[in-house]
């Protein structure tokens, strides 16, 4: 043990799939698109400061896999990137603290814990998070040099506990989470642990409206989410019970990010940012006092339908709201009430995209297709809506079954799935692996995904609309991150059409024909949906 109490090493690991990492470092697929995934990490940030302030630690470092996935690390494999990111630590750590909170991070999660073993031998290993609370069993298990110790739900409590009693008792699992019914009493985030300057400006770069030097960073207002939603599991880990913290102090993390590191746009993590109407508007006219130059709030999580109104609206706007994402997540009234329980109102969210749109707001709404349970028809009528919808876009996810939720329980017990270790490393948040009754993995990766050509490109509301300079700098922005997406391409040679400018038009349809003739991807997507794209001549 270290002197003046043990020394912490926190590790962030990827969201992803073990095999999305492979291909990645095979060249099989670009280091490009682990940006989107890319967010501070909170809850290792929250427990960091949590015991520095009640515990007694010598020293306390963070390996940030996720943002060096980012830097495209000029690595061999996994094995070898894990341990350039562990070279980089410079002290012998006494507990080892690792975050598992997707599903589909499991296999990565099990290497990288080999290969912390292997780096120190010593050192107790510590999981948590909400994949690891849902799979105590499994984790506990000595598997190749496992972890030593599991902490199920809220974490800062049972940590500082682990830290106090270092060297005086033998380390053992911890079973019950204990919450903190006073989020005030958490400090903020240990900022310092990361690499702020890589975050507030590498993670804003693919928001709508943001201007240059645009600076984020993620907040977090409360914890707890009331409802019961099938496909969730973040209560397993933060409850039903809606805790939120103080507008002081909300507004004070606000003021120091801003002085410490020239944030000016915030993006609230919380399931239910806007809980208490009263209080919300309260906030967010506090946030307006601060007077930050060019304040924005931004939403890549979900806002609910439910607590939206008019009034919560403008004010977001008043705040600095260029843009927001909805989670309606079904466009089926029979999927809302009876599969998913999440009863969102689709009248009440019509109502509320075009009211936003109205007022200048970009629009981006949630939906999942392939819930459990759900037929062909019901995906239909939910794809039906989002193009009926009129939002400036819709993210068509794929339904992914997180241990501890509803949904996962239900596919298990139907044997549609296996619960253990094959299973989560096979499963991803953008891919289907397995068939239902329903609909085959195969169809529905196909229909989610022409799901979103149809309704986002070729039936782009602004392209539909007329607002053509609106879709085509949506249209640059994706050929910025994907050249050889032939269909954005195209949408953007017909906003030129549209807009009378032919001498673009005709050098963008030079270039389509020369990248379907030069790039793989290009032309194998332009032979599988040419359907798409009347009046295109790829083959000249």
């Amino acid at each position: 043990m270290s002197e003046g109490g043990p020394s912490v090493l926190f590790v962030n690991i990827p969201a992803r799939p073990l095999v999305d990492l492979e291909a990645a470092f095979r060249g099989e697929a670009l280091f490009d698109s682990f940006q989107h995934d890319l967010s501070m990490p909170m809850g290792l940030l929250y427990l960091a400061s949590y015991i520095r302030k009640y515990s007694s630690v010598s020293r306390i470092g963070l390996v940030d896999y996720p943002l060096l996935l980012t830097e495209g690390r000029a690595c061999a494999g996994v094995e070898e990137f894990i341990d350039s990111g562990l070279a980089g630590v410079d002290f012998t750590p006494d507990i080892v603290g690792v975050t598992l909170n997707f599903t589909p991070a499991q296999a990565f999660f099990d290497l990288c814990v080999q290969r912390l073993r292997a780096r120190f031998p010593h050192a107790v290993i510590v999981a948590g998070g909400n994949h690891a609370t849902n799979t105590t069993r499994h984790q506990a298990q000595d598997h190749s040099g496992g972890v030593d110790c599991l902490i199920p739900g809220e974490g800062e409590r049972l940590l500082c506990r682990l830290v106090d009693e270092w060297g005086r008792r033998p380390i053992v699992p911890y079973r019950n989470g204990e919450v903190i019914d006073d989020l005030d009493t958490i400090p903020f985030p240990a900022w310092d642990l990361i690499d702020m300057e890589a975050y507030v400006t590498r993670a804003s770069r693919w928001e709508i409206g943001t201007t240059p030097g645009a600076r984020m960073a993620c907040l977090v207002a409360s914890r707890g989410c009331p409802f019961h939603c099938t496909f969730c599991s973040s209560h397993t880990v933060h409850g039903r019970k809606v805790r939120l913290r103080s507008i002081e102090n909300i507004v004070g993390e606000v003021r120091e990010l801003h002085q410490r590191y020239g944030v000016n746009i915030i993006m609230p993590w919380d399931d239910i940012f806007t809980m208490g109407r009263t209080r919300t508007i309260e906030l967010l006219r506090r946030l307006r006092a601060l007077e930050i130059p060019r304040f924005q709030i931004q939403f890549q999580n979900g806002l609910s339908v439910h607590a939206l109104d008019g009034q919560v609206i403008d004010e977001l706007i008043l705040t600095g709201m260029p843009m927001t994402a909805l989670a309606v997540e079904s466009g089926s009234e029979e999927v809302q009430r009876n599969l998913i329980k999440k009863r969102c109102d689709l009248g009440k969210a019509r109502r509320l995209v075009s009211y936003m749109r109205e007022r200048g707001v970009f629009v981006r709404c949630l939906f999942i297709l392939g819930f459990a349970g759900e037929t062909r028809a019901q995906m239909q009528e939910t794809i039906d809506y989002a193009k009926s919808l009129s939002a400036d876009w819709c993210v068509f996810s794929i339904a992914t079954p997180l241990v501890g939720s509803e949904m996962y329980a239900q596919w298990v017990k139907a044997g549609v799935i296996e619960d253990g270790p094959a299973f989560w490393g096979a499963s991803s948040y953008g891919h289907r692996s397995f068939d239902t009754p329903e609909i085959s993995a195969e169809d529905l990766n196909e229909l989610a995904y022409r799901a979103n050509l149809e309704c986002n490109f070729v039936g782009n509301p602004n392209l539909i609309s007329g607002r053509y300079e609106r879709a085509a700098q949506l249209f640059r922005d994706i050929v910025a991150k994907f050249p050889f997406h032939v269909i954005a391409w195209y949408c953007l040679m017909r906003c030129e059409e549209l807009l009378g400018r032919e001498e673009r038009r005709e050098s963008l349809e030079l270039h389509i024909a020369d990248t379907i003739g030069t790039n793989a991807l290009a032309r194998e997507m332009y032979d599988k949906y040419r359907d798409l794209m009347p009046g295109l001549e790829g083959d000249r």
